[in-house]
């Protein structure tokens, strides 16, 4: 009569290391997607704060100013857009203009920069600036265009995002009286 053996053979040991090896990597693959997941969602979170932010103060500005017009841009690749002129009451100027890494707004005081803000936008193909002088009060409107995005879940899309339209209509010093 044979006596039994306790413990396990190699075949055994070998078949459980290759069973814990695929779950170890099936883990691995998946945490993987999930943080990636999470940076996409914290990424697209950051930028439509910046986006929020940037729209609230351009509302802001425009509803301040007596005037807005387009400038040009420099030559170079990362300016070459117009730039977002704001003429307020105060003698201040209030500049947007867009930049690599997002939009810039400048208030000025003659030459001199009082205030500068960055918004870091990623992912922008390009800004427009537009005023639609057709109107009895002008229409100044911002629309970002942003970078086609690869992803296994989406087909290619182009992203256009209109930020704000607002109306210029410079305060009066005359009262208004109730009729």
């Amino acid at each position: 009569m044979r006596q039994r053996r306790s413990g396990y053979t190699l075949v055994e040991v070998m078949a459980v290391m290759v069973i814990l090896a695929v779950v170890l990597g099936a883990l691995v693959v998946a945490f993987h997607i999930a943080s990636r997941a999470v940076a996409g969602i914290q990424a697209n979170g950051h930028r439509d704060l910046q986006l929020h932010r940037l729209a609230a103060h351009l509302r802001t500005d425009l509803h301040l100013a007596e005037k807005a017009s387009l400038q040009p841009g420099e030559a170079r690749a990362e300016t070459a857009e117009s730039i977002l002129d704001i003429k307020l009451a105060n003698k201040q100027t209030i500049q947007y203009r867009r930049v690599r890494s997002g939009i810039i707004r400048e208030r000025r005081e003659g030459r001199a920069v009082k205030q500068r803000e960055v918004y870091s936008i990623d992912g922008l193909e390009s800004v427009t600036w537009a005023i639609d002088q057709r109107r009895n009060t002008p229409l100044v409107r911002l629309t970002i265009e942003r970078q086609r995005s690869q992803s296994m879940e989406v087909a290619a899309t182009e992203d256009v995002v209109l930020i704000a339209a607002v109306s210029l209509s410079p305060l009066t010093s005359k009262p208004v009286t109730n009729p």
